[in-house]
């Protein structure tokens, strides 16, 4: 079986734990969207993205959780909220 590459691990390494931790990420698109959520998942092409919506008129009630599935090809950036530990 072939070692995956140096980048790959890294960005198995960062995604995993960004997803065990349930850490809320920023992605930039190349596009100029911004997506803010939770990973739920991720594969060598997409990241599922957890997106929690509060309702216009009472941002305390009526949460939904939406899902988008993102196209890593499309991700300019992906920012987390908290520092994440990276291990050699």
């Amino acid at each position: 079986m072939a070692e995956k590459n140096f980048s790959t691990r890294i960005q198995d390494h960062m995604m995993n734990y960004l997803r065990r931790k349930h850490v809320p990420v920023t992605i930039f698109l190349k596009n100029g969207q911004i997506l803010k959520g939770k990973v739920e998942s991720f594969d060598s092409f997409t990241i599922k993205l957890a997106q929690t919506v509060n309702s216009r008129n009472n941002p305390n009630i009526n949460q939904k959780t939406l899902t988008a599935l993102v196209y890593k090809s499309c991700i300019l950036t992906i920012i987390p909220a908290k520092k994440v530990m990276m291990k050699r």
